[in-house]
């Protein structure tokens, strides 16, 4: 069955020293099912052969290839902007220079569009490959929910992404000054102007190789990504509602909720028992008693907002919380060790697991500052724990009123809480409110 012409689609690639990889992406696209486009190739001060091999193609087939040049490495953002500028098509998808469209990659952008005529962006589902082009697994994006508040620190809207031409042309458009970041940049952009569709089909081949520019200049992309992010909340009036946080090498990024309509309480409280001792049972009490929590935060600048957190650099920097805000009091959540151990170990394996026995960076960096190393090993965990709760007990000696010592796993629960939390201090609830809330089961949050 013949495919309903409709619309002309404009591939967007900008490249820069990809010869090892341009040809196939550049085939890929000449080998569509869907026959109306044109490929808009943008070089960005190459100095390798991908100049020539490009001008190969554009000899072949010079009324379907357009192919311009800048005479240094201007940057990803300027190469971009120029690229969908002189494109012409009423739609225009993007095509990273390293990576490769399927077959019928084209033929169902235009048949999306075709059948939602008011959609302005859309992306599709991805299949990740090794730098020979063997299939290795499902995009590990594919599963992310789009909305406009996730989009802010993980990008969910991944490839393919095709947008219409007009749509394009109401937001502020791509940021020529950047570097880094340009696709995250961009998307929120669109998302201002409106939501995209979901395809859950996976027409484009994703390129893991040690080259790629996320992987190169890691720092640099996360650096500005939060950038990005923090115009995107300007731009919409959100910065009094939400702060994003991230780790020193912005390997992770938190969108926090400051919790706009209140102050911060001046008096804080932290947990600072070690993870798998029930610090989100506790967190979640928290919360249902009024305050503004956060859990596992990425930087201690964040804390400022909240009334109470957990997790790793709470545990980690309890000594300089303390200082840092005087009048807070802390919760040492224990567990029977064993117990203890049998859960860590649970844990590790689903997150080997999830991650396919490759832990994000910062997941290891986070270990390694409470437990010395990230890889999970019975007798240090063991060590630690004993090490973490002695510290923490000859600490608040001569201040006993500021720590309470909470075992939550054993069902040490509301009552001690807030006797502790109501002690020379003022809690979120009325005594009435709290009365009511403490009727309730505890939080038993297992994970």
């Amino acid at each position: 069955m013949a495919v309903l012409v409709t619309k002309k689609i404009s591939v967007i690639t900008t490249f820069h020293n990809v010869e090892s990889y341009l040809r196939q992406a550049i085939e890929s696209v000449i080998n569509q099912e869907y026959t109306n486009w044109e490929l808009v190739l943008w070089d960005d001060g190459s100095t390798d052969g991908s100049e020539a091999i490009a001008r190969e193609f554009l000899v072949k087939y010079p009324e379907k290839i357009y192919l311009a040049k800048d005479n240094t490495n201007i940057g990803r953002g300027n190469a971009l902007y120029e690229a969908i500028e002189v494109s012409t098509g009423e739609v225009f998808c993007i095509l990273d220079a390293d990576d490769c469209l399927g077959k019928k990659a084209l033929s169902l952008v235009n048949k999306v569009f075709a059948e939602n005529p008011n959609a302005g962006w859309l992306y599709t589902n991805y299949t990740e490959c090794d730098k020979d082009g063997n299939q290795l697994r499902v995009g590990t994006k594919n599963n992310l929910v789009y909305s406009r508040l996730n989009e802010l620190h993980t990008m969910c809207c991944f490839h393919l992404r095709a947008i219409r031409k007009d749509f394009y042309e109401k937001t502020p458009k791509v940021d020529r000054t950047l570097t880094a970041a340009v696709d995250h940049d961009l998307n929120l952009k669109l998302s201002e102007q409106g939501k995209p569709i979901h395809v859950k089909k996976a027409v484009y081949k994703y390129r893991l190789h040690e080259n790629r520019i996320s992987v190169e200049k890691k720092k640099e992309q996360g650096k500005t990504f939060v950038a990005c992010s923090m115009a995107a909340i300007n731009r919409r009036g959100w910065q009094d509602k939400y702060y994003l946080s991230h780790t020193d090498d912005y390997s992770s990024i938190q969108l926090c909720e400051k919790k706009y309509l209140r102050d911060p309480m001046p008096s804080k409280v932290f947990c600072i028992g070690l993870g798998r001792t029930g610090t989100r049972s506790l967190l979640r009490a928290m919360g249902l008693l009024g305050y503004n929590t956060l859990q596992h935060p990425r930087d201690l600048n964040v804390i400022q907002y909240f009334d109470a957190a957990s997790d790793v650099l709470i545990a980690a920097n309890y000594q300089e919380l303390d200082k840092t805000y005087s009048n807070s009091k802390f919760i040492l959540t224990v567990r029977d060790i064993p117990s203890w151990l049998d859960s860590w170990e649970q844990h590790d394996q689903r997150a080997q697991e999830k991650f396919n026995n490759n832990l994000p960076q910062w997941v290891k960096d986070f270990r390694i500052r409470l437990y010395g190393q990230w890889e999970f090993e019975r007798n240090i965990w063991k060590e630690k724990y004993k090490k973490h709760e002695k510290e923490v007990s000859n600490y608040f000696s001569e201040v006993r009123s500021k720590l309470l010592v909470l075992n939550v796993v054993r069902g040490e629960n509301w009552k001690k809480l807030v006797v502790f939390l109501s002690h020379n201090a003022t809690m979120p609830l009325s005594v009435k409110e709290t009365e009511l809330l403490i009727q309730n089961k505890f939080p038993n949050i297992k994970n």
